[in-house]
């Protein structure tokens, strides 16, 4: 997938809105984002090695909501939290957690 938050020739604001504007569709998605976790895990994977840090943290954002909409579709996908696979699985539980109490 062809995405401007990984082109080198990107400037670092088109980056940072693009993984932005990414992140903020997915949460709107809610569990539909489940449908585009394999298309998008390795473009937000990617721009969290992105040398700005503006743009690493909407792509951390990004991996968030990735990780909290993306339900059993997600639940392969090692390091959420870039710590080992038994953390991503926790961390998207406790995210789960939170998004259930936040909503009541």
């Amino acid at each position: 997938m062809d995405c401007v938050c990984q082109r080198t020739t990107s400037k670092v604001a088109e980056k940072s809105f693009a993984i932005g504007t990414v992140a903020e569709t997915l949460e709107s998605m809610g569990d539909a984002a489940g449908g585009f976790v394999d298309a998008l895990y390795p473009v937000v994977m990617t721009t969290l090695r992105d040398a700005d840090e503006e743009v690493r943290s909407n792509a951390v954002y990004c991996l968030g909501v990735l990780a909290a909409n993306g339900g059993p579709p997600a639940l392969p996908y090692p390091c959420y939290c870039c710590c080992c696979c038994y953390w991503g699985y926790h961390l998207y539980h406790v995210l789960l957690a939170y998004h259930s109490v936040l909503l009541v």
